[in-house]
Parts: C-alpha cells; sequence; structure tokens
C-alpha cells in the first residue's frame, strides 16, 4: 500500500509570521472530507462537522487504498493541536494593494482565487490551479515571492473542544 501521507509536506509553518508554529505531517492519521464511506466508520477518530471532515487512524485496511478525498492532518511536535490541512492559502497584501490585482503573479505561482473577502479586499483565499491539495501547501513559499505580500496562511481547520 502507497503512504497516504507521502504526496504532502512533512512540515506546514502556520504562517509567514516569525515565530509562527510549525507542524508535522502525522503519519498516524488522515482527514477525509465529504460523504464518509460506512466502511471508514470504525476508523473515526473525531470530526470537524462545519466541514464535514473525519479524522481517521490509518490503517493498512483495502478502504485506504481507495479514497481520494483525503487532506493532510498535521500536528505540533508534542501532539498538542491537531490541524487538517485544506488546501486553501489566505494572503493578505499591503493595505494599498487589491489582492484581484495580482491574478497574474497567483497563476505564474499556480494559484487561483477562491474568493476574496469583501471587508478586505487586499486578501483572498487561494488554491491551486488544479485544486491539487498537495501542490497547493508544498508551492506555498512561491506567494512570498510576489511583491507586496505581508501574510501567508494556509487553512488549518481544528475539531472544537468544549470548555467546562
Amino acid at each position: 500500500m502507497t503512504n497516504l501521507t507521502d504526496k504532502f509536506p512533512q512540515a506546514l509553518k502556520q504562517s509567514s509570521l516569525p515565530g509562527a508554529l510549525v507542524y508535522v505531517l502525522s503519519q498516524e492519521w488522515i482527514a477525509y472530507k465529504g460523504s464518509m464511506p460506512a466502511e471508514l466508520k470504525p476508523y473515526v477518530v473525531t470530526s470537524i462537522d462545519d466541514e464535514k471532515i473525519v479524522i481517521c487512524q490509518i490503517s493498512s485496511d483495502a478502504i485506504f487504498e481507495t479514497l481520494e478525498n483525503v487532506l493532510p492532518v498535521y500536528t505540533t511536535a508534542n501532539h498538542a493541536l491537531t490541524a487538517v490541512a485544506t488546501g486553501l492559502i489566505f494572503v493578505r497584501f499591503d493595505d494599498k494593494v487589491s489582492a484581484a490585482s495580482r491574478l497574474n503573479a497567483f497563476q505564474q505561482a499556480g494559484y487561483c482565487i477562491e474568493r476574496v473577502p469583501e471587508y478586505a479586499t487586499n486578501s483572498a483565499w487561494l488554491r491551486d490551479a488544479d485544486a491539487q491539495i498537495s501542490r497547493a501547501l508544498t508551492n506555498v513559499y512561491k506567494l512570498s515571492e510576489i511583491s507586496d505580500v505581508v501574510h501567508i496562511e494556509p487553512q488549518l481547520l481544528m475539531a472544537r473542544s468544549n470548555r467546562d
């Protein structure tokens, strides 16, 4: 069986800010997005309900060989935090720069605009031009080469925890 996690970066920086956390790719868990096959249910560890994502314990069972909608799971070194990388990348420019004005630069870097927040037109959510999550995460460094970029952050989703 091919390792499901082989195509994803081994480490992922939380953001381009100095001192940002660095997450490490989990070899134990994988996330699945979408309508969950019944055979996957025994392997579910937790879920992110708002996004219809489940985090599963990786097994050698055949079900894992056929999964297509997989997302990488990253943890901090001490496993205190676990996050699912969706492949979306948030980029913010200097206040005077419109994100839409950098469309050609995004395309040259292999990305396209998923959406631009109405309240912050100097920012955008990007995805890989071919919707390849692994490539979006691997090539995030290319976005820092675009002029006037001040912040880059991969979307990392975490399961909610209740406070008592």
